[in-house]
């Protein structure tokens, strides 16, 4: 039922003396209104396919065909496996976690320029007797070869303790990114909780508009139409039920439209596709 119904109703009533000129007038104003704004949502809709022209880095000439019609995805996963996906491929927790490994490496690159390394026992005594004094001395304490290590346990770099500060700093920022690992994967479930809930609820809001309200909105309007005819209900109830009836069919696509958005928020949220 549109407009001219509604028109051609007050008309045959007005003709026959059932109901006044104002009805006429009423039902004119609210079609006046509809196609102002049709011809707004026209002009929105050229004002969106300069945008994607834009986007697209195209010339303003290039025309924009019209979208395709999408049947909206009602389907959800849980929101525990999409938790757990949004653990691997969301990029903020993939940065740090590269940032961790890297910092390892830099603290094993540290300790074997830093620490001296293991040896084979180079440098400790020989199990042997010495005379280190007297007129029969064979050898001294310490071993003159400078092939093998300086001394017993002292390492071949003497000065390593000059950089052991940078490697406890080092060490530090590793267990600083671990702590924001972590924080990041506890805002990542936040974060994934609210989108799923959005989406969940767009979902549910749209079920219940196209399987009961857009039903009983037009039972409303029809019963409203037949009482008009007769004379028991008033033009007024009329076009409130109609008006009803319109805005009930808008929300019902942009239910439609939110699933989408929603849907998408999601992806992002998560990194990647999670189905």
């Amino acid at each position: 039922m549109g407009t001219r119904h509604l028109e051609n109703q007050a008309n045959s009533r007005y003709k026959t003396g059932k109901t006044n000129y104002q009805d006429v007038i009423k039902v004119r104003i609210r079609k006046k209104l509809l196609v102002e704004n049709l011809q707004t949502l026209k002009e929105q809709q050229k004002n969106l396919e300069f945008r994607i022209r834009e986007l697209l880095n195209l010339p303003h000439s290039i025309p924009v065909g019209n979208p395709k019609p999408i049947k909206a995805n009602t389907r959800i996963m849980d929101i525990n496996l999409i938790i757990e996906k949004a653990f691997v491929k969301r990029q903020e927790l993939r940065i740090i976690k590269e940032n961790i490994v890297k910092m390892k490496k830099m603290i094993e690159l540290a300790e074997s320029q830093i620490y001296p390394s293991y040896n084979t026992d180079f440098s400790f005594f020989s199990n042997n007797a010495i005379n280190s004094i007297g007129a029969f001395a064979k050898k001294s304490n310490f071993s003159t070869d400078h092939s093998l290590t300086m001394g017993a346990g002292i390492p071949k770099n003497a000065w390593f303790g000059m950089n052991d500060a940078y490697l406890r700093q080092t060490k530090q920022k590793l267990m600083a990114l671990k702590s924001d690992l972590a924080k990041a994967k506890s805002k990542t479930s936040t974060l994934i909780s609210n989108a799923w809930f959005n989406l969940d609820r767009d979902i549910r809001e749209a079920n219940l508009y196209k399987k009961e309200i857009v039903s009983l909105a037009k039972s409303a309007l029809d019963i409203s139409s037949r009482g008009y005819e007769t004379g028991t209900v008033l033009f007024a109830d009329v076009i409130d039920s109609y008006m009803n009836w319109l805005n009930i069919n808008i929300s019902l696509e942009q239910k439609h439209s939110n699933i989408g958005i929603s849907r998408a928020n999601l992806i992002k949220t998560v990194g990647g596709q999670y189905e």
